[in-house]
């Protein structure tokens, strides 16, 4: 079968050299464009198993690779790589030795069953009850994006910004005035890796019970994080956050540079 591309598809199809952002609706074409993108390139003179072929879904994945097989007759076509992002990350890691071979991989169920043990409580109850299930979801999330601060990733590449909330860093604020400190990257480790100390201190700072109170909070759920993540640190777990820290963290350390 012939397909004929517009002027945008081929420019897509036929882009090389730098980076390239291609932002199509569904229901375009896109897995077609592609799949003549990689015959295009490898045409070009790139082999099959230096191209990268990354999808946000197995679904996805198993989509493009079977157009894939269906569009290139070349027996050597299925040494491209084709994956979601998390998969192609776990590969990353592993293959890399970044983290150890004895490492395993838990999801967002196992991740509730972790903290939920922590806290005494029944998982199952905190699944069906919305506001639990969401309050957990803040402190899986905190523990990532306190990954990111104490790793300096760019501001714009942080995930879950928003589980800190507007009381949390009006709670971190406090407390570093209460302590004569900026508000700091640091301070917020500090912060996060003792959550006991702080607590100690706030009881002789200069605020008011809402102040106190919201404080309270947050140091809680910063605890929690803490714990969250190092017990999955003493049990050789990672989470799919963790996937795609720990690959960006290997390579930003392979290529010397955080990009902004």
């Amino acid at each position: 079968m012939t397909h004929t591309y517009d002027p945008c598809q081929t420019e897509v199809i036929e882009a090389v050299g730098g980076h390239h952002l291609v932002l199509a609706p569904p229901g375009c074409g896109k897995t077609q464009i592609l799949t003549e993108r990689i015959r295009h390139a490898h045409a070009s003179g790139i082999d099959y198993g230096d191209m990268l072929c990354l999808t946000f879904t197995n679904r996805a994945a198993r989509g493009m690779s079977e157009r894939m097989q269906h569009e290139l007759t070349d027996t050597d076509a299925c040494t491209v790589y084709v994956g979601n992002v998390h998969r192609f990350c776990s590969k990353f890691l592993f293959d890399n030795a970044v983290i150890p071979a004895g490492t395993s991989i838990i999801d967002d169920a196992d991740a509730v069953s972790i903290l939920a043990s922590y806290l005494n409580e029944d998982e199952m109850s905190v699944i069906a009850n919305r506001s639990r299930h969401r309050a957990y979801a803040q402190v899986f999330q905190l523990a990532a994006l306190m990954h990111q601060i104490e790793h300096g990733h760019p501001k714009a590449l942080r995930l879950h910004p928003d589980c800190l909330t507007s009381d949390d860093i009006s709670a971190i604020s406090t407390l570093c005035r209460m302590q004569g400190v900026d508000f700091t990257p640091q301070a917020m480790s500090d912060i996060y890796r003792h959550t006991a100390q702080w607590r100690e201190l706030s009881g002789h700072g200069d605020c008011d019970y809402g102040e106190r109170t919201i404080i309270s909070k947050t140091l809680t759920k910063m605890n929690l994080a803490y714990e969250y993540a190092k017990y999955k640190a003493a049990n050789m777990l990672i989470d799919f956050e963790d996937l795609l820290l720990l690959t960006y963290d290997a390579l930003v350390a392979a290529d010397g540079r955080h990009d902004d």
